[in-house]
């Protein structure tokens, strides 16, 4: 089990690398985050940047 300080360096990190994919794939610094949606087989995983802090909602996949 995962402390929520290993969640949160783990979505830290994810925020950072996916912004500057974002950026990078279009060609510009001016554009930004808004939303990540991430889900697996176990979990879905929501994110929400914001300047000030970054929401996050971990929920169970129900399954299929």
């Amino acid at each position: 089990m995962r402390t929520a300080e290993d969640v949160a360096q783990l979505v830290y990190n994810f925020v950072k690398s996916a912004g500057a994919m974002a950026q990078e794939m279009n060609g510009t610094q001016d554009d930004e985050l808004k939303l990540l949606r991430l889900r697996t087989k176990k979990n879905e995983i929501m994110i929400v940047p914001d300047a000030r802090y970054i929401a996050v909602v971990i929920h169970d996949t129900p399954a299929a």
